[in-house]
């Protein structure tokens, strides 16, 4: 009983690692009046059964009903005193009990194109580029200079003598790591992209397309992709040769990159290719943008 939150935030009851489901996605409140579930104006949408619906308008369901998000699928049934599944219209007819589910992605998308992947590389690198320059700034102003009356060997060893100028290079070179590592860990750890993928519509999701990925394992996609840059971007354009589009860090790390409109297309497909047709009251014609109230909705527990 009461409402509970599906959504990719963890503060949500239901929480979905998954690429296309919003921070905040639906809402589903199950009452002694029956079961409503209200999309809480997510980006991607939520369809039952094959209509879309309204954000912020609450939609009964009925047992058996499936709602999508539109890349995981949940299946709405009803259970018995004792925490069993009922058959649909039985007199206490339970499904035989096959353990514990949860909602899983229906979707598997190929990897993004190698085109696709190098030039999100190419953007990433130059937006680092420049706020590495803009980060090196105040070092350069602070370069003392080398002595004019001394060759360029003398000259470098009287500076590495300067031991202020010494310790401000080595805090601006330190400051230049952590840059690096915040740049890669926070955009596939906690955003699921680089500004370069976002640019482009890329995601980078787990072996279970969970997203985002979390920065344990961005960390260790970014060691992957710092070895898979020596010598020459080697590891990198493995992505060309590979038929899954796959460079040495995803393989590392257990990760891929997707484009959204793939994954996006392929759960419409799904859900338009299923079996199962509209059930109960609810419903006009598919492709409708909203879906009816129904006029009883059986309770459930």
């Amino acid at each position: 009983m009461g409402e509970n939150t599906v959504g990719r935030s963890p503060r949500c009851d239901v929480c979905l690692q998954t690429v296309t489901v919003s921070r905040q996605h639906l809402k589903i409140h199950v009452s002694p009046e029956g079961v409503t579930v209200t999309d809480l104006g997510s980006r991607n949408g939520t369809w039952l059964n094959r209509l879309r619906l309204k954000p912020g308008t609450p939609t009964p369901v009925t047992p058996r009903d499936r709602i999508f998000l539109p890349a995981v699928e949940l299946r709405v049934v009803e259970l018995d005193g004792d925490g069993h599944e009922l058959e649909p219209g039985s007199a206490g007819t339970t499904v035989p009990d096959q353990g514990p589910t949860r909602p899983q992605p229906f979707v598997r998308c190929p990897s993004a194109g190698a085109a696709r992947r190098l030039t999100a590389t190419f953007i990433d690198m130059a937006v680092f580029l420049m706020l590495s320059a803009i980060l090196a700034i105040p070092a350069w102003l602070g370069f003392p200079g080398l002595p004019e009356d001394r060759n360029l060997v003398e000259g470098l060893t009287t500076l590495t003598g300067d031991h202020q100028w010494m310790m401000f290079l080595g805090t601006t070179l330190l400051a230049w790591i952590l840059l690096w590592f915040l740049y890669f860990i926070l955009g596939w750890g906690l955003f699921g992209a680089t500004p370069g993928q976002f640019l482009l519509g890329l995601r980078v999701v787990d072996y279970r397309f969970r997203y985002p990925i979390g920065p344990s394992r961005a960390f260790l996609r970014l060691v992957a992709y710092c070895i898979g840059s020596v010598p020459f971007m080697a590891g990198h354009l493995l992505v060309i040769g590979r038929s899954d589009n796959r460079a040495l860090h995803d393989m590392l790390a257990g990760t891929r990159v997707i484009r959204m409109i793939d994954i996006m297309d392929e759960g419409a497909r799904r859900r338009d290719e299923s079996e199962e047709e509209p059930t109960g009251d609810s419903g006009e014609s598919p492709g409708s943008d909203t879906v009816e109230e129904t006029a009883e909705v059986p309770c459930f527990r």
